[in-house]
């Protein structure tokens, strides 16, 4: 439909989605017509079963010692996440800082190859410079 993968669903994609499964959508009607309200309970599952196929996961299984465990769903508990999320969000930002290490790594070794010299200095001082009034 046009959609950018791993972008949020349109109004125009809930709406077709709403009109074809009877959904609720933001206007109430479509093409005109009022909309029929599912029970709340069906409108959560097909929202669930747009949603994972718009955003697909996979299962994993990993292995924690007890310790790790526990201290896993005491912090889940505290930020109030499920253990997947808080996972999830660990590994992102684990993953982040380790993206960030890299660049880091990479501009130290190129300016480790490509060292400033005394005259790229003085020309960032003099556009530095205060102007003479």
């Amino acid at each position: 439909m046009g959609e950018l993968a791993g972008a949020p669903p349109s109004i125009d994609l809930i709406a077709l989605a709403g009109d074809r499964y009877g959904w609720p959508v933001p206007d109430d009607e479509i093409r005109g017509r009022p909309v029929r309200r599912p029970a709340f309970s069906h409108r959560i599952l097909l929202w669930n079963r747009l949603w994972s196929r718009l955003h697909r996961v996979q299962t994993v299984q990993i292995v924690l010692d007890e310790t790790l465990l526990r201290a896993t769903d005491d912090a889940a508990r505290r930020v109030k996440l499920n253990r997947s999320a808080l996972v999830r969000e660990a590994l992102r930002e684990y993953l982040g800082k380790l993206r960030v290490a890299e660049l880091e790594r990479r501009d130290r070794q190129g300016f480790e190859r490509l060292p400033d010299t005394a005259d790229d200095l003085d020309a960032w001082e003099r556009a530095a410079a205060w102007p003479d009034d």
